[in-house]
């Protein structure tokens, strides 16, 4: 169950980081502010389920 999981994340992560560079390519930001908003909405989201 560990392995799969894993697993999930990796690739989750292999695409979200091209989804990023996508964005920051498409709206003239660089990849650490795109970077810094996903984190930021990823926290609230988190935060919110609390």
């Amino acid at each position: 169950m560990f392995d799969f999981v894993s697993a999930v994340i990796v690739v989750a992560g292999y695409y979200l980081s091209g989804y990023g560079d996508v964005i920051a390519e498409k709206t003239g930001l660089s990849g650490s502010w795109v970077g810094l908003a996903l984190v930021v909405i990823y926290l609230i989201n988190s935060f919110a389920l609390y």
